[in-house]
């Protein structure tokens, strides 16, 4: 309903209307919500069901610049927010508001730990290549061209005991009423779609990186 009230109110509004900028915001936030609570759905059903995965060509920058715009209002002022983004286009064979997800999920998860002013997040991207050997490192990738993104935060880190649960569903270190632990599985659910793989080096009082490997977009493109 608010995706429809907002595509109908951009309808009526001029280009030159301020007000867009703000009803494009609501629609983009909208639909994010949408993808939330189907991850949420997937995750509170008992079913082998397999749900419609909406994978398409998508261009990588323009996702994450998308996201980083809405994070950047999310999260504390005190966190600094660094980018090593390329200005050329990176194609993917990805769902945009899952890519999405993940970011807002590792960098959110990020932010609400970090307590420090000055701390920062960084967030990577750049076209790799991967051989047999790397591969058997990265979950048994196959060897070959793949886009590498990077989320690397300096906040407490992740204690080593609990580093083989943290994408376990329910899974948390947050006080209750804190957080449902959905976070990272959500994560991990939505980078096993994506036929890529996802890694985390973390070390407590230095910080976590997690690192994330889609399918280079160009290899199904013919």
């Amino acid at each position: 309903m608010i995706t429809g009230s907002a595509a109908l109110a951009l309808e009526n509004a001029p280009q030159s209307n301020p007000v867009r900028k703000h009803i494009e915001e609501i629609k983009s936030a909208s639909l994010r919500a949408t993808g939330i609570v189907k991850q949420l759905l997937c995750f509170s059903r008992k079913t082998n069901h397999q749900q419609d995965e909406n994978l398409k060509i998508i261009n990588l920058i323009t996702v994450i610049k998308d996201a980083l715009s809405f994070l950047r209002s999310t999260i504390p002022s005190t966190i600094e927010i660094k980018t090593i983004i390329p200005d050329a286009d990176i194609w993917i064979l990805g769902d945009p508001i899952q890519v999405n997800q993940i970011l807002m999920n590792l960098c959110t998860n990020a932010s609400q730990a970090m307590q420090k002013v000055g701390e920062i997040i960084e967030i990577g991207v750049e076209t790799v290549t991967l051989n047999k050997q790397e591969t058997g490192e990265y979950a048994s990738l196959p060897a070959g061209q793949y886009i590498k993104i990077m989320i690397r935060n300096s906040g407490p880190g992740i204690a080593a005991e609990n580093m083989n649960q943290i994408f376990d569903p329910y899974f948390t270190t947050k006080d209750v009423g804190e957080g449902t632990g959905l976070g990272l599985s959500v994560v991990h659910g939505i980078v096993k779609k994506h036929s890529g793989a996802i890694m985390v080096d973390s070390k407590p009082e230095i910080g976590s990186t997690f690192t994330f490997f889609p399918s280079d977009g160009r290899n199904t493109c013919g």
